[in-house]
């Protein structure tokens, strides 16, 4: 589950995320993955 944190006045994202995974595997498997990536915003 991803849940994208916003302004209430404008509902412009803050930049930021709290992400939550169904097991460590996933979140190890995340990790790994996505170390070191570059994102286009």
């Amino acid at each position: 589950m991803v849940r994208l944190v916003r302004y209430m006045e404008t509902n412009e994202g803050k930049g930021f995320a709290f992400l939550a995974f169904r097991s460590k595997d996933d979140v190890q498997k995340a990790i790994e993955e996505l170390h070191n990536k570059d994102f286009k915003v």
